[in-house]
C-alpha cells in the first residue's frame, strides 16, 4: 500500500491535532504491515551489531538516553526500509506526576500509525494518553 507525503501527514495530524509542525522528506511512501514492522524492530535489536554497537555507546557515555536510542533504531530501519514512513518526533511524557520531553518516532502502517518507543522498540497505539508530540520530521 502506498501513500503520498500529503497523506502521511494527514494521518499522522489526525491522531495528534495539537501537532505544531511536521517536516517530511520524500513525496510518497510505502506503508507496512505492523508485523513487517514489529518484524523489522526485532531483527534491528536482535543483531550482533546493534548489541555491540548499543553497548558500546552505553560504555562511553551515562547520558545515553532516548534521543540516542531513537535516531540508531530508525535509521538502522530507513537504511533497510527507505520508503517506510518512519518519521522521528520529540513530544511531552506525562509520566503521572511528571511531564517530560521525550523522543520517539512514528510509522504509518497499513494497520494504522503506530509510535515506536527508542528505548526499547516497543510498537504503541497512538491513543495512549502518555505522549503529545511537538515536532515530527523525517
Amino acid at each position: 500500500m502506498k501513500k503520498t507525503a500529503n497523506e502521511v501527514k494527514k494521518t499522522i495530524k489526525g491522531h495528534f491535532p495539537k501537532l505544531k509542525y511536521i517536516w517530511l522528506l520524500d513525496r510518497g511512501y510505502t506503508l507496512p504491515t505492523v508485523s513487517e514492522l514489529e518484524d523489522m524492530i526485532k531483527e534491528r535489536l536482535e543483531s550482533p551489531a546493534t548489541q555491540k554497537l548499543w553497548a558500546l555507546m552505553k560504555a562511553n557515555d551515562d547520558d545515553y538516553d532516548c534521543d540516542d536510542f531513537t535516531i540508531q533504531l530508525r535509521a538502522m530501519i530507513k537504511a533497510r526500509r527507505p520508503k517506510w514512513p518512519v518519521p522521528e518526533c520529540i513530544g511531552i511524557l506525562n509520566e503521572g506526576i511528571v511531564e517530560t520531553v521525550h523522543s520517539r518516532f512514528l510509522c504509518d502502517t497499513q494497520g494504522g500509525l503506530k509510535i515506536i518507543e527508542g528505548e526499547d522498540g516497543s510498537v504503541l497505539e497512538p491513543n495512549i494518553a502518555d505522549y503529545e508530540p511537538f515536532a515530527v520530521w523525517g
